[in-house]
């Protein structure tokens, strides 16, 4: 199942090229932020899924040409990243024979959040803004300091988020959370529908060259490990969003420039570069 959040933060059902309308199942609820209809349908699941099942077979829906995709998850508690997490993206930014010797994370503002039909603005510092690809799990029911072999029963659902960066000295966290630099979508994808998230590829292009060409199983750290070593940090509230690491070949982009991302059984996007000024 692929759900998506449409139209002014409408929850739907991504089937191909339509949109089926679930926004309905919500009719009633005044939701205030950092709420969304997403939030709702995770913390129901139970009684959510069989409903959307049912709208799903009955089919019909909108073409996807019609609706705007916003992002999936815009306002999580917090946004977790997990950092130097591929074996070879570690040698390149440190140099060969570099190891992350253990997991780490960092935290990213939420407010970098935007959608698949958004644009990464360019903060205009001086300093270059390197595209990072990341295979993305949504939380599904509270974590906290799980278990390795406990940690995926925990996973709602896995996006793409592109991983925006400043390449420059300071703060990581700060050189990652410029208002728009998580470009995320265009939906969560329900476990089922993805077996083996330690077995995706994931390619990165900008202007139809490609830069990065990986797989998730090429990871320094396993997903499970991330988030059971986020959990031991820091309680994971449903919702709650983590990117798993990005892995060689980030550069820089420069206004006018279209990143896409796509990871295996997870979705694709296209994200417009623009300056500061517009």
């Amino acid at each position: 199942m692929r759900l998506v959040l449409f139209d002014g933060g409408r929850l739907g059902l991504l089937q191909g090229e339509r949109v089926i309308d679930a926004g309905g199942l919500f009719a009633g609820e005044r939701l205030r932020f950092p709420l969304t209809q997403m939030h709702l349908a995770i913390e129901d699941w139970g009684a959510v899924r069989p409903r959307l099942e049912k709208l799903a077979a009955a089919g019909g829906g909108t073409p996807l040409a019609a609706v705007r995709l916003e992002a999936p998850m815009p306002t999580p508690t917090k946004l977790v990243g997990a950092f130097s997490n591929y074996r070879r993206h570690t040698q390149e930014m440190r140099g060969a024979g570099a190891v992350q010797p253990r997991p780490d994370i960092l935290l990213k503002a939420p407010s970098a959040i935007v959608g698949p039909a958004d644009a990464v603005v360019l903060p205009g510092t001086g300093h270059p803004v390197h595209h990072e690809p990341e295979l993305t799990l949504v939380i599904g029911r509270r974590a906290r300091h799980v278990a390795a072999g406990e940690a995926l029963s925990h996973v709602f659902g896995w996006t793409t988020l592109l991983d925006m960066t400043v390449r420059e000295d300071g703060d990581r966290s700060r050189r990652k959370s410029y208002d728009s630099f998580a470009p995320m979508g265009p939906a969560i994808v329900t476990p089922d529908e993805v077996p083996d998230p330690q077995n995706l590829g994931i390619r990165l292009w900008v202007n139809g060259a490609l830069r990065q060409d990986a797989t998730t199983a090429d990871m320094t750290f396993g997903i499970a490990r991330i988030i059971a070593y986020a959990s031991s940090v820091m309680t994971l509230h449903p919702g709650d969003v983590v990117a798993t690491g990005t892995p060689e070949g980030v550069g820089p982009v420069v206004a006018g420039d279209t990143i896409a991302i796509e990871i295996e059984r997870v979705g694709r996007m296209e994200i417009p570069v623009r300056g500061s000024g517009g």
